[in-house]
């Protein structure tokens, strides 16, 4: 057994601690160890006894070189070093992500029947696109993974500045201009996050296998939101047909939808038809602006962005009268609340994406006037009338102006009167 030998290869010659078989697929197994020496924990992946074939062989060397072609970018998982066992076996050393694969996140959310929000999805695949476009488009010659799914991204339990998600599993990737590694025409990869170009049709150029990992992402968000695969809303014939993407307004998905998510689905709908366009062509050009065109429609309502877990009331809610108040009986929390109840250690799995300010102001915020601010020309010659109180009065004074003058005036005219009959008489 592979298993046995390993352990003991690894904890008696490489002095190794803590190490225990993390997952077995159908090529190889991986292991968590801990190197002491350098007090980091380590995934160290082997290939299996009975694959030792020179097919699997050529793959698992084709994943330690993308690996190393790729070097440390942050969406992509860190390759360490090659190592060879006393009997043959080829070891690959990368770093641990301790937070297990999306597919097992998004299982995790199922169970609570709400799909993630539009900022969450953005949040966890952002570093993902960010690596897709990294390999597909800035290195020379440029790499396409072909294996683009949930279980082949890991997550960090607390990211901290690092990001979210890891992109892993290079095993059938390819370098441009490089041999596929498989017969022309044969499905490469998981069916439920292949492109339709992949089908075995008429695209084969390599831009296009580019554009299909952009697909797959585009899938792994459609899941994300929905909690269903796209391939499952679709009869088999027009999944390998013409691909038709279902109306995400439809009271289909209302049960899965996050609430902040439906708010926006008429345009995350607009999003994913672009990005899941049958046409290689017509879709982003890149998976960060497929990732942005999200963002922007996470944005796209004049609500306040959302907490993930929280309900915050529409601005049409907030101004219309509020019906007479209604008691919910203790016995029927499930009314309490538009979203499930989640664990604290879901909560801590999976932080707050970050959010603009300007986006998490409070239904109804509105900014003050600030006279200092104003674009109004004031002249300074112009006496200004400081407000008075409501409630306060100031007496009024007392104006002997009027009185005077009309008192000059009867003397002047009583003078003249004097002058003049003076003259006549």
């Amino acid at each position: 057994m592979t298993s046995s030998y390993f352990v003991q290869w690894l904890t008696q010659h490489k002095r190794y601690t803590t190490v225990y078989l993390l997952g077995e697929g159908g090529m190889g197994q991986v292991f968590h160890a801990t190197d002491p020496d350098l007090s980091r924990e380590l995934a160290v992946k082997v290939l299996l006894d009975d694959v030792r074939d020179e097919a699997s062989r050529a793959r698992f060397h084709n994943e330690m070189k993308a690996l190393t072609r790729i070097g440390s970018h942050p969406g992509v998982v860190q390759f360490y070093s090659k190592e060879s066992t006393p009997r043959g076996d080829d070891v690959m050393v990368m770093a641990f992500i301790d937070g297990g694969t999306l597919a097992h996140a998004i299982k995790d959310r199922a169970r609570t029947g709400r799909g993630f929000s539009v900022n969450e999805v953005v949040y966890y695949l952002k570093p993902i696109a960010s690596a897709l476009d990294y390999m597909h488009h800035e290195l020379h010659p440029g790499w396409v993974h072909r294996d683009v799914k949930p279980a082949n991204i890991l997550l960090r339990k607390r990211p901290g500045s690092l990001p979210p998600a890891v992109l892993t599993d290079f095993g059938i990737s390819i370098q441009e201009g490089q041999s596929r590694l498989t017969r022309i025409g044969h499905i490469v990869g998981t069916e439920k996050y292949l492109a339709p170009e992949n089908n075995g049709r008429a695209y084969g150029d390599d831009d296009l296998s580019a554009r299909a990992d952009d697909y797959a992402l585009a899938l792994i968000a459609f899941e994300m939101l929905t909690l269903h695969h796209l391939k499952d809303t679709m009869p088999r014939s027009e999944w390998i047909g013409e691909r038709r993407l279902p109306d995400l307004t439809s009271a289909a998905f209302a049960d899965f939808l996050a609430p902040e998510t439906a708010r926006v689905a008429s345009h995350v709908q607009k999003v994913l038809d672009k990005a899941l366009d049958g046409v290689p062509m017509r879709r982003y050009a890149t998976a960060q602006e497929f990732i942005s065109a999200l963002d922007k429609a996470a944005s796209s309502t004049s609500s306040p962005a959302a907490l993930p877990r929280q309900h915050v009331p529409t601005p049409e809610a907030q101004s219309q009268p509020r019906p007479e108040a209604r008691v919910t009986p203790p016995s029927q929390p499930e009314q309490q609340s538009p979203l499930p109840r989640i664990s604290q250690q879901q909560q801590q799995l999976w932080p707050e994406p970050s959010r603009p300010t300007e986006h998490s102001r409070p239904t109804g915020f509105f900014t003050p006037a600030n006279p200092i601010s104003s674009t109004e020309h004031i002249d300074p010659s112009t006496p200004v009338t400081p407000a008075v109180p409501s409630g306060s009065r100031i007496p009024d004074k007392k104006d002997n102006t009027n009185a005077l003058f009309i008192a000059a005036t009867v003397v002047v005219i009583f003078l003249i009167f004097l002058v003049t009959w003076a003259v006549v008489a």
